[in-house]
């Protein structure tokens, strides 16, 4: 069966079906991560408190604190939307060669509702 044949049969308000609290779990075990990860990349201190490495993150991409909190909690959100749809329905779509599941644009359209362009 073709990716888009199998995405059609994924209703596309599957994350509706997600538990608030299983979502508010996974967003709080990955933050730490996504957090960390962001500042590693753009080479800021990545160690201290994360609020601290927020407010580094923050002072990078010259933002408020509040707005980069809030950019980090739907980078978040996502990221644990990610991870429940492949649990779901990864067994329904191709592994790569090292049996991961590889995200195409139409996947993370449907994962994430946002209307992203190929």
């Amino acid at each position: 069966m073709l990716e888009e044949e199998i995405l059609n049969q994924i209703p596309c308000n599957w994350a509706d079906d997600i538990e608030k609290a299983e979502l508010d779990d996974r967003v709080a075990e990955i933050r730490p991560s996504v957090i960390v990860g962001f500042a590693e990349q753009l080479g800021l201190k990545s160690t201290g408190s994360l609020d601290k490495i927020i407010i580094r993150l923050a002072k990078a991409h010259g933002v408020t604190n509040k707005k980069e909190r809030e950019s980090l909690k739907k980078t978040c959100i996502q990221s644990a939307k990610m991870d429940i749809f492949a649990e779901r329905y990864g067994h329904l779509f191709q592994k790569d060669e090292n049996g991961e599941l590889s995200y195409s644009i139409p996947m993370l359209k449907k994962i994430s509702g946002l209307p992203l362009y190929e």
